[in-house]
């Protein structure tokens, strides 16, 4: 008897934890959040200063760093993946001329870094997104349960449709598929005019996957959003290395919807992000055109 109820309380468990996955859209896992205050670092190298290693509080896939004082700084990060490899240094874009923060960079899975600064400013804070449920041991293990059980369902039913474009234009995968309920935007969109076409790149430290592109959406999104305190994630479109075409900031794909992607054009312009592998990041380290900041114009 206590074994009968012991397997009925472990199915009960299993179907409990799997439930979230249970749906013919795409699974998503949940993004979770959190941030640290770098340790005071080894001595001053040349006229900068250098973090040393510093292991993060959970595994991650996103980080940016934010400080106090609006104030020109010149930042470097490398990342450790789980597996224990190293990244290159990858150069972090300043979020716009003279913010007290950088874009951020795609970590792809990493548990520990380390920073190079041209000074270290008061307040340093680094901020974490992790967007694939692999933070703790105990997220690594509901989502593999949840991503099976998915994927079986999934096998049964197909999936869902894309969203299409114009006639003759390319699928763009929309919002939902993203997980963009999880990066709802503060306020409804505002709508412009485009004049012009805005391209910048995102900044990744390592190689990722087509399988990774809409974890990195989610947690760019989630950056812009909670960390820059943004309406909506900064770019309308987001194109991956593999071609795939994302929707990004709600309001409709075929409408002037006003991004963060060029400071005093914001509503008379459109905003892509090509979300760049690891390689070009490093060789790519400035935004092509413009620089990403939330304004009404």
């Amino acid at each position: 008897m206590r074994r009968l109820a012991a397997v009925l309380v472990g199915a009960g468990l299993a179907v409990w934890l799997a439930a979230p996955a249970l749906s013919v859209r795409p699974f998503v896992p949940r993004a979770v959040e959190f941030a640290q205050s770098p340790p005071s670092g080894s001595a001053p190298v040349g006229a900068g200063w250098r973090s040393g290693v510093v292991r993060a509080p959970r595994r991650f896939d996103l980080v940016g760093l934010t400080w106090r004082a609006a104030h020109e700084l010149r930042a470097r990060i490398r990342v450790r993946s789980t597996g224990g490899r190293w990244s290159a240094w990858t150069a972090m874009g300043a979020r716009h001329a003279g913010a007290a923060g950088t874009e951020p960079v795609w970590a792809g899975g990493a548990d520990a870094y380390e920073l190079r600064l041209s000074r270290r400013p008061h307040g340093l804070r680094a901020h974490f997104v992790n967007a694939t449920g692999t933070a703790t041991a105990t997220a690594r293990l509901t989502t593999a349960l949840r991503r099976a059980a998915h994927g079986a369902l999934a096998a049964l039913a197909g999936t869902p449709a894309r969203a299409q474009g114009a006639p003759g234009a390319p699928a763009i995968v929309p919002r939902e598929t993203w997980g963009a309920d999880q990066c709802a935007p503060r306020a409804a969109p505002s709508y412009g005019q485009v004049q012009l076409g805005v391209v910048h790149h995102t900044v990744d430290a390592n190689d990722y996957g087509p399988q990774d592109s809409a974890a990195i959406v989610l947690a760019i999104c989630r950056y812009h959003r909670n960390t820059n305190g943004w309406n909506d994630i900064g770019y309308n479109f987001l194109v991956d290395r593999y071609g795939q075409v994302f929707e990004g900031r709600a309001g409709g794909i075929d409408q002037p919807v006003i991004g963060a992607q060029a400071q005093g054009y914001n509503g008379l312009s459109t905003g892509v992000a090509w979300i760049a592998s690891g390689v070009w990041a490093t060789a790519l380290n400035v935004p092509m055109f413009a620089t990403p900041v939330e304004s009404p114009l």
